[in-house]
């Protein structure tokens, strides 16, 4: 799908999107169009993420993965399925789960009764007095609150808005998740283990450049890019040595730039960069941090790039022989080709393409829009475009039946604040509405989550438009953004010539166009979306 949203914020669109003619589609998985069907069952099977993601101790409410399982039709009220993380150690070794998820249920039926399920949020018994007056929350509960009718069909269930909070001593590479238990409602029933697979993995240390995300012509010279840094979450991560960035393919950094480290945290000393001219920087850490994690910057990047080199750029960066992360440092852009494997992935490359505001997290906030549309079906998504050069944005693409997982990844990365949502309940869900309510807000990067002055995490701000045909939510964002976003046109002569020769009065010369530009609206068939 195209959903260039380009920017022609002077004419207004009234021809776009039916809500009407959107069914619910059950899409299994975290709402990617290709995501594979689980075959798995709440008794004896796993528990299967849709993707994992890098989690670091000593960071609060971190965002993880969906999960998604299949539920046999033979659950009954008061059925349980508890999920529990590693076990808390101390008030500082610990994994917790930072808020209750998001429990939703595929519609594979629609004549047998559906699962609805609670999710609450506990401590595993036998756990000493410091976890338990820190509060850690280590264990998910899932409560099936109806009992199933006669049928055969499975229910997929998708755990959303997964996040976790970890202690700072946790270590690294330790699992996230224990067990999951099944434990049918019907007294002596024997409770079942099934396998989880976790939605995330602990690291030690994050390696990050490309924040805001650069692009670069081919043949560039003296081409300025992204900071890269290096944090730390547990000290001395990067040892006393020297640290080398080197970079893909044939760029070289360029000779008469002059960049510089700084280190911060920990006590950690750095020395001269020096590799300028060449594919290779380096520098040395003469101190490594003790104590308290410390955060290397490298800024003032600049590279020169060949004129028939295309495509991404890595940088290897490595800590003498040790690998530390290999980042994307820039793009070579020789094209205007954006794509993903589904409409969803390309939406989001569209998206992902245009950087997002440098709202660390030690400067202030920054207020970013993105615009929500549904994938299944065409003209929302035509009317959010207008919406989307309205707010100086573009138009991001999913499911029906759950919100793509890579549409929830590029909010984060690109900092995103406010979503609003192009199209009714039948194009986009109210469980999508509420899964992107409860998605927390992060800063540029995505990693770093955003909190309100007084220090509360902050959610996503979620604003829904629509009609109840296409042509009603064509009106509604079209009143929406206000008259005074109608851009104007200069199109002499359009009455009585080249444009509209009608036999009526306004195929007279006398009824021409007027000589000055007016506000001017573009209207297509609303069936069909080629025009």
């Amino acid at each position: 799908m195209r959903h260039k949203s380009a920017r022609i914020r002077r004419l207004a669109v009234f021809a776009v999107g039916s809500v009407t003619a959107i069914s619910a589609t059950a899409v299994i998985g975290a709402g990617t169009a290709d995501a594979a069907t689980p075959t798995v069952q709440t008794a004896g099977g796993t528990i299967t993420p849709t993707t994992t993601t890098t989690i670091f101790p000593g960071v609060a409410k971190q965002a993880a993965a969906n999960w998604t399982f299949s539920s046999s039709n033979t659950f009954t009220a008061l059925d349980t399925l508890t999920i529990d993380l590693a076990k808390c150690v101390s008030s500082t070794n610990y994994i917790g789960f930072a808020a209750v998820p998001t429990v939703t249920v595929a519609s594979n039926s629609t004549t047998e009764t559906a699962p609805t399920i609670t999710a609450t949020l506990g401590q595993q018994t036998g756990e000493g007095a410091a976890c338990v007056a820190a509060g850690v929350k280590d264990q998910l509960v899932l409560t099936f609150t109806n009992t199933a009718s006669t049928g055969v069909i499975p229910w997929t269930v998708t755990i959303s808005g997964v996040s976790y909070t970890v202690g700072s001593a946790f270590t690294p590479g330790t699992s996230v998740t224990s067990s999951a238990t099944y434990q049918p409602s019907s007294t002596g029933a024997t409770a079942i283990t099934d396998a989880i697979t976790p939605d995330a993995t602990v690291a030690a240390l994050a390696v990050m450049a490309d924040t805001p995300g650069i692009g670069v012509a081919p043949g560039a010279t003296n081409a300025a890019i992204s900071n890269l840094v290096i944090t730390e979450y547990v000290p001395g991560q990067v040892a006393a040595g020297t640290v080398t960035v080197t970079l893909s393919g044939t760029s070289t950094f360029d000779a008469s730039s002059a960049p510089s480290v700084s280190a911060s945290g920990g006590g950690a000393v750095v020395g001269k960069v020096t590799g300028m001219g060449t594919n290779a920087l380096s520098f040395p850490v003469t101190t490594a941090s003790t104590v308290t994690p410390a955060t290397y910057t490298l800024s003032g990047l600049a590279v020169d790039v060949p004129a028939g080199l295309t495509g991404p750029v890595t940088a290897t960066v490595a800590d003498g022989a040790t690998t530390l992360g290999t980042p994307e440092v820039f793009s070579v852009i020789s094209s205007t080709r954006l794509f993903g494997q589904t409409s969803s992935d390309t939406s989001a490359s569209l998206f992902e393409a245009s950087g997002c505001p440098k709202n660390t997290a030690t400067s202030p906030s920054v207020v970013r829009n993105a615009v929500l549309a549904t994938s299944d079906n065409f003209p929302d998504a035509l009317s959010a475009s207008y919406l989307a050069s309205a707010l100086s944005t573009s138009v991001l693409v999913t499911p029906t039946a759950a919100v793509a997982q890579a549409t929830l990844d590029a909010l984060r990365l690109e900092g995103v604040t406010n979503v609003f949502v192009v199209g009714g309940p039948l194009a986009v869900s109210p469980a999508d509405i509420a899964t992107l309510k409860a998605t927390p807000a992060y800063h540029c990067g995505g990693l770093v989550e955003l909190t309100s002055l007084l220090g509360t995490a902050q959610t996503l701000q979620v604003t829904q438009i629509y009609g109840q045909t296409q042509y009603g939510t064509a009106q509604q964002v079209a009143e929406y953004v206000g008259s005074g976003a109608v851009g104007t046109v200069n199109v002499p002569g359009a009455y009585g010539g080249m444009y509209n020769d009608t036999t009526g009065s306004n195929g007279t010369p006398a009824a021409s166009a007027p000589p000055s530009a007016v506000k001017t609206a573009i209207l297509a068939v609303g069936t069909n979306y080629p025009d």
